[in-house]
């Protein structure tokens, strides 16, 4: 339930202040496509025989400016009276596009008016360009206002040019892209969409999203960085030293911290991750990347059998998940 609307990043750099600051599901998720900068590294997805980290994310504008716009909405549906309000104030503040990815319920008239008027003399008169999803279902015509002359309609594709079985399709559609399957940034737990952890069968069609997504609350995450930190002077931890605190971050040493039992570093512990230590302790196989204590699931400081049984026991057992880790057998 978000309007996102572009802006020339040559021009005005004041963006003009929105009518609601409160980013949406939807709005990280065009955020994350439209505006996320160069070298976001993340790992492989799907996992890749090549180097680890060399996938990255990055938005089709990265410098671009953008307004959200959050909507009243009811039962799944934008508020047409909202809608208009949202276009409006994109329009009075000069923004080039506007991009919607949710329908519109009530009396479109007033709302099909004002669309029309941004797409004749929006943007000093070049015309605003809007943008509307065609639509999610499993057989379904271009709703309102997508199916008017003066709106964009994309449906959406898989990576492989595919025709996404969820996306609407008509005469008015006007153009296909890649919709299906496309990673950006991601809400918390079961709030977000995360192709990792989802119930079987793994079709993103069909599939439901599971709380396994663990992201780190604010004080993990202070901890992370004072506990993983290299210490200074005399080796003062606790309490701090006064002059260097908990000592100099080691950005490699917090994400270690976090990422223990992910021997394969795919980005999840799994039976993969049990097999591949398996294979690096008994057969030759390579060690785990980027640092071998990537397979130090049970925090002892070394990487053995009793990993490789710490994560089998967690996956299929009801074990404890791998803890953050301090221990770097330093």
């Amino acid at each position: 339930n978000l309007t996102l609307a572009g802006y020339d990043f040559l021009n005005d750099d004041t963006i003009p202040e929105p009518v609601d600051d409160t980013f949406s599901v939807h709005g990280m998720i065009c955020a994350g496509l439209i505006f996320a900068m160069h070298n976001n590294f993340v790992p492989d997805y799907p996992p890749t025989d090549g180097d680890k980290g060399m996938t990255s994310i990055v938005g089709m504008a990265p410098r671009c400016k953008f307004l959200p716009i959050k909507h009243d909405w009811y039962q799944g549906a934008l508020l047409s009276s909202s809608a208009e309000e949202a276009i409006r104030f994109a329009v009075d503040n000069n923004a080039a596009v506007i991009n919607y990815s949710w329908g519109i319920s009530g009396n479109l008239d007033n709302l099909e008016a004002i669309i029309d008027s941004a797409y004749y003399y929006g943007r000093n008169g070049l015309g605003t360009i809007i943008v509307f999803a065609a639509g999610n279902g499993i057989i379904c015509p271009i709703y309102p206002p997508a199916d008017r002359s003066t709106v964009l309609a994309v449906a959406a594709l898989w990576d492989n040019d595919v025709w996404w079985s969820l996306s609407c399709r008509g005469d008015s559609l006007d153009l296909v892209a890649t919709g299906a399957d496309v990673w950006t940034w991601d809400r918390m737990d079961s709030l977000g969409y995360n192709p990792l952890y989802m119930e079987p069968p793994y079709d993103p069609q069909f599939c439901t999203p599971i709380n396994r997504v663990h992201y780190l609350t604010a004080a993990e995450v202070f901890d992370v960085l004072k506990y993983s930190a290299d210490t200074l002077l005399y080796d003062t931890v606790h309490p701090p030293d006064p002059q260097y605190g908990y000592g100099r971050v080691n950005a490699f040493k917090a994400l270690l911290a976090v990422c223990r039992g992910d021997a394969n570093n795919d980005g999840t512990v799994n039976i993969l991750d049990h097999s591949y230590l398996i294979n690096y302790l008994y057969l030759g196989g390579p060690a785990p990347y980027p640092d071998v204590l990537m397979g130090d699931a049970n925090c002892d400081g070394i990487v053995n059998i009793y990993d490789i049984t710490y994560i089998y026991t967690y996956l299929y057992f009801g074990g404890d998940e791998p803890p953050i880790c301090f221990e770097y057998n330093e």
